[in-house]
């Protein structure tokens, strides 16, 4: 399974997770901006009814309130989605290894490595990964790389080179490299859902 395809299944499983989370966000949000909305017509409604300075002042006043609370509480609902989000996808990726595409997929990030580090001495995988690094080297005739057991993750590996570089390739780092465009994703189909 290539790269693109694992990281377009991620995207499609935060997506599906998304849309399942965006229209609860969406009804909260709604729900939110009527209030405001109806609490502003009625503070401009009684500010039109020949109310003093003050008053309108204080209407002006109530309706920003209003805009902001609604703006809080829409950020709030983004932030909501994606934790959520961001727990399914972990759940997900730590649930990989158990699957029939790990051992591809793992060769898929160990090839990736070798190639932006190809000078690499030294290969740090989860214990459960260490006979099938272990093959997947000896079949790219670089059997002399060594093969230790670090810390549980959930997938993935980590190269060293004997000066010392590190290539972090794991699920867990490219979760996190990916965090960005993750809340840009959760966010933007929020604002679909809000627009619609």
């Amino acid at each position: 399974m290539a790269l693109d395809a694992i990281l377009a299944s991620i995207e499609s499983d935060g997506e599906n997770v998304i849309g399942e989370l965006e229209d609860t966000a969406a009804r909260r949000v709604a729900a939110l901006e009527d209030k405001a909305r109806a609490e502003a017509t009625r503070v401009e409604q009684d500010a039109a009814a020949g109310r003093s300075r003050v008053a309108e002042q204080e209407a002006a006043r109530l309706v920003d309130r209003a805009r902001l609370e609604a703006r809080r509480a829409s950020l709030e609902a983004v932030e909501t989605a994606y934790q959520e989000a961001l727990v399914d996808l972990r759940t997900r990726l730590s649930s990989l290894r158990g699957t029939g595409s790990y051992p591809t997929i793992l060769a898929r990030l160990l090839d990736e490595a070798l190639s932006l580090l190809p000078d690499a001495t030294r290969v740090d995988v989860d214990p459960a990964d260490v006979e099938l690094v272990e093959s997947l080297l000896a079949e790219r005739d670089r059997a002399g790389v060594e093969v230790t057991a670090s810390s549980p993750r959930w997938g993935g590996l980590e190269l060293r080179t004997a000066d010392g570089r590190v290539l972090h390739n794991t699920f867990e780092s490219r979760l996190e490299r990916a965090d960005r465009l993750l809340r840009q994703l959760v966010a933007g189909q929020l604002s679909d859902e809000g627009a619609t």
